[in-house]
């Protein structure tokens, strides 16, 4: 009996220690990790476009894993309308268009960054510093540019008719990071590349920066359980993201930072209230949004009809 009693015990403590490590490591480590290995790929000498497609690709498959072994919300279940959308969204919406449209924009912003740095002549670019240090700066200049586009997504008319596809899934998983309506991943991409571009820093860490981006918008999504601990006083950590996908719009109108949270907490609008619990629910409240691919385009478009006047709320 007491070796019966033993086992239990030990297959318990086991447990609680693979989902603990889990809730602390997995926020921090799967960004640390695909950022290093992709580092290391790139040099070696490897592509840009290989090394981010491959890189995202497997770090998906690992987010995906970690979704089923230790899950946020255990309720939340994916049907295939959802799901059809939400690969469109990640292949054409954050694909082909954001790929497409950095082809193009990147040669007009590579001219303009090689007139500036004639007219001042001098590097503006830190390109002596170690490689850590460019990417933290390049960080804070990314995120400051992001972080009012994306406040003016939620401040404006014009910008929330856009961006409220990003909000209408009901549910936060892996692939909720890339639904997105084009023209917000059109505003949002000439947001994250002018800043580098335009100050002339070196294309290993744009490329780095881009693939740091990805793997940590699809964590910060993810359907997992993580407590991010301090790190969220200076990452947009899965907890403050939830806050931001709260179905109230007066909580979702907050931690609008897509990396870091620093501009949040110099503009004032970290929210991480401590006496109530992290959501579990998202969506907007009062909106019935189309669940098809096609729908979701033109949603810009049929705008007002997408809000759902309930007589319940009404009486």
């Amino acid at each position: 009996m007491r070796f019966i009693a033993l086992t239990k015990y030990t297959r318990a403590t086991e447990s609680r220690w693979w989902r603990r490590l889990i809730e602390v490591a997995a926020y921090p480590g799967v960004v640390v990790v695909a950022v290093a290995v992709g580092y290391l790929w790139l040099q070696a000498g490897t592509n840009p476009a290989l090394v981010l497609p491959v890189m995202i690709g497997a770090t998906g498959l690992g987010i995906f894993a970690l979704e089923h072994l230790h899950p946020y919300v255990g309720e939340w279940r994916l049907t295939p309308d959802k799901l059809r959308a939400d690969l469109l969204h990640t292949v054409f919406s954050n694909g082909a268009v954001q790929l497409g449209f950095e082809a193009l924009f990147l040669g007009g912003l590579v001219w303009v960054a090689d007139e500036i740095a004639g007219t001042v002549g001098l590097e503006l670019w830190p390109t002596t510093w170690p490689v850590i240090a460019q990417l933290a700066l390049g960080l804070v200049v990314i995120e400051l540019a992001t972080y009012w586009v994306h406040r003016t997504f939620h401040n404006t008319t014009a910008g929330w008719k856009i961006h409220s596809v990003h909000h209408s899934s009901d549910q936060l998983y892996l692939l909720a990071s890339a639904r997105n309506h084009p023209l917000a991943v059109v505003c949002m991409a000439a947001a994250e590349l002018s800043p580098l571009v335009l100050l002339g820093a070196p294309g290993e860490l744009i490329a780095l920066s881009a693939l740091f981006t990805a793997v940590h918008g699809m964590i910060q999504h993810a359907n997992v359980e993580m407590r991010p601990g301090f790190l969220h006083w200076v990452m947009s950590a899965p907890d403050l993201h939830r806050w931001h996908h709260a179905r109230e719009v007066e909580d979702a109108n907050a931690n609008f930072g897509n990396n870091l949270i620093i501009w949040d907490l110099v503009f004032g609008t970290r929210f991480l209230p401590a006496d109530r619990p992290v959501p579990t629910t998202a969506g907007i409240e009062g909106m019935a949004f189309p669940e098809s691919y096609k729908a979701q385009l033109a949603a810009p478009w049929i705008f007002k009809s997408l809000f759902v006047e309930s007589e319940d709320q009404a009486a």
